[in-house]
């Protein structure tokens, strides 16, 4: 079993006195939040934690420099938020989530390691951290995204989450993924699929207020179905819903049709294996303030 980090939140400044404290703790996450109290100052101390830091958050609506982050080697997954700006390697990262506005961020390295990806993305950022072809999860989160990257990018996709992703039009390319387990849009009302999931594996379906997907022939052969939720805007009238449900092990079935319908956490079906924990992965910070 992996051990959990060590969290720090820091309040005021990050101090030399601090860092000192810190420079020998293993497996930390470190949170610099102005939410949290963070004052803005103490990046520059940064590269004083080199073996400590593995899991960073960074929120400030001053725009901060973070190219510190690159002189930190153990670190493995990444969240930026707010008017930070900078360069970021790719190179070593396991996880990241870019909450910032487009362009303020840039990228060096290409990604080996870089398996989950969440926030609020454009093209060109998505299709950098995409590169490697090892995604595994994606979130994207009020993001004004109008398509995804070429499939094969997406190969090895698990997880798609959209939330509130207004001018995506397909998520095709994700859907050729046979390794899909997990996929969840909500209000995304110009999206829609002319591919069906092509994953056998696929267990968790949920597509709220997406008022222009209007069949589940989407779906196609998926026998390991164990969740599926249609809420809101989504109204499915091709009546496969009964075939879907029989051809499954459907455990959780939510429908309601209704326009306007406010769509919250606990209306939602929860992941039938208990493995998307998302609030427990700093890269996803912002995934349940909109949820």
């Amino acid at each position: 079993m992996s051990i959990p980090p060590r969290k720090v939140v820091i309040t005021g400044a990050l101090t030399r006195d601090t860092v000192q404290a810190l420079a020998d703790v293993r497996g930390l996450h470190l949170e610099l939040s102005h939410a949290s109290g963070w004052n803005g100052e103490g990046l520059d101390l940064l590269p004083a934690l080199s073996d400590a830091v593995e899991h960073l958050d960074i929120d400030h609506a001053l725009a901060l420099d973070v190219s510190m982050v690159n002189t930190l080697p153990r670190l493995r997954s990444l969240a930026l938020h707010s008017a930070v700006k900078g360069t970021v390697a790719l190179t070593s990262l396991e996880g990241l989530g870019l909450y910032t506005k487009a362009g303020r961020i840039r990228f060096s390295g290409q990604p080996q390691r870089l398996t989950r990806l969440a926030g609020t993305l454009d093209s060109a950022t998505l299709e950098a951290c995409a590169s490697g072809g090892l995604l595994q999860t994606l979130i994207l989160v009020k993001s004004r995204l109008e398509q995804l990257p070429d499939a094969s990018l997406l190969s090895d996709l698990q997880q798609l989450q959209l939330f509130t992703a207004s001018r995506l039009t397909s998520i095709d390319p994700a859907l050729q993924s046979r390794s899909l387990q997990y996929l969840r849009a909500n209000g995304c009302r110009e999206l829609s699929v002319t591919a069906p999931v092509a994953s056998p594996a696929l267990k968790y379906f949920a597509v709220n207020d997406c008022s222009e997907i209007r069949s589940l022939d989407l779906l196609g052969i998926t026998p390991s179905l164990q969740a599926v939720s249609l809420l809101g805007r989504t109204s499915v009238g091709d009546g496969r819903i009964a075939h879907v449900v029989r051809q499954g092990h459907v455990k959780d079935l939510r429908l309601l049709p209704k326009p306007g319908y406010d769509i919250t956490a606990d209306q939602l079906p929860s992941d039938p294996d208990l493995a998307l924990r998302l609030a427990q992965e700093m890269e996803f910070a912002g995934v349940h303030a909109v949820g």
